[in-house]
């Protein structure tokens, strides 16, 4: 009815090894397995700033697929992954104890909202004491699933009561 995804957090089982997920429902309901769901980094130097930031590589970017590495942008001293996206990757720096639900609406330069991406409720198991970094992606596709024009975009971070904003280039 919301038109969007809630990440399950409860009664799931990951696999690594053998690259199978386990869950139960109550429920009887649509649902997705995505690998949308925000990565908490393993940096070698925890997250210290006192509000969100937010950056998004590359930038500009395009629809196709490709692969990131997290150490792209620079200035990011943590572990690097890599991950194969479609679109761009955003990287979130999470103050220290700091939890809820945790949203990205992304907004042309009119001001016209053309996605809304929830990724539920995090809480400090997840962004632990220390702070710490979230990668998550946006493939460039509005709340219809249709391909966004080429232009610029703003992007609206928000957990819990905090916000943070990035701006982010789409070129076809």
């Amino acid at each position: 009815a919301e038109n969007a995804f809630r990440l399950e957090n409860i009664g799931k089982e990951v696999d690594l090894l053998n690259h199978t997920v386990t869950v139960s429902v109550d429920h009887l309901s649509v649902f997705v397995l995505s690998n949308s769901q925000p990565q908490v980094s393993k940096a070698t130097s925890a997250f210290a700033g006192g509000d969100i930031e937010v950056f998004n590589f590359p930038n500009p970017f395009n629809l196709q697929t490709k692969t990131v590495d997290a150490s792209q942008g620079g200035g990011f001293s943590g572990a690097a992954f890599k991950a194969t996206i479609r679109g761009t990757m955003l990287r979130a720096g999470i103050p220290k104890g700091l939890k809820g639900d945790v949203k990205m609406d992304i907004y042309s330069v009119t001001g016209e909202r053309v996605r809304t991406i929830r990724y539920g409720d995090f809480q400090n198991d997840v962004v632990p004491t220390s702070g710490n970094y979230l990668f998550f992606d946006w493939d460039g596709r509005n709340d219809g699933g249709r391909d966004c024009a080429s232009g610029v975009y703003i992007g609206l971070l928000k957990v819990g009561g905090r916000k943070a904003f990035v701006k982010m280039a789409l070129i076809k």
